[in-house]
């Protein structure tokens, strides 16, 4: 990982917009603008090339603002935009608190995470994973039910409020 004092040779940050600037141009491929970053394809997330290697531009952002980060920590979007680099987005947890935040999947049917309607029953079952097991909710009559079993586990178990 960058260091502090080679993150603050060459990168410049602004808390509120969230955005990361190089301190200067070195070659053609940094746009005039200076803004550093580059958008992976696949997940998303901001990156910048430093010396061949890239760096996510939020784990950059914690070095510039004095925060270390061991080999476990996540740097995560409280707001689920992988692209949101204002500091009042960004927090350092771990996985267990990092998967507690987690976006609802793209083939989720219910529009509910943690819920889904069984297809012989047509009822709504509600199930929570915690610790890397599957806890069983309940099965309801209606998408709401199963909605607030959900929710009330969601409590209980500590998870994010954007979960």
């Amino acid at each position: 990982m960058l260091t502090f004092e080679r993150a603050n040779e060459l990168f410049h940050y602004e808390p509120s917009s969230g955005k990361l600037f190089w301190r200067e141009r070195r070659n053609s491929k940094i746009p005039d603008s200076l803004e550093a970053r580059s958008v992976d394809k696949r997940y998303k997330y901001m990156r910048v090339n430093v010396g061949g290697k890239l760096y996510m531009v939020h784990r950059v952002i914690m070095v510039l603002m004095g925060r270390t980060l061991g080999t476990h920590d996540f740097v995560d979007h409280i707001d689920h935009d992988r692209q949101n680099n204002r500091w009042d987005n960004l927090r350092v947890v771990n996985k267990k608190d990092n998967t507690r935040n987690l976006s609802m999947y793209k083939k989720n049917k219910s529009g509910v995470t943690g819920v889904y309607q069984h297809t012989d029953s047509h009822r709504f079952l509600a199930y929570i994973r915690v610790n890397y097991r599957k806890i069983h909710l309940g099965s309801f009559k209606t998408l709401e039910e199963a909605a607030q079993a959900r929710k009330e586990a969601e409590i209980k178990y500590g998870f994010h409020k954007n979960h």
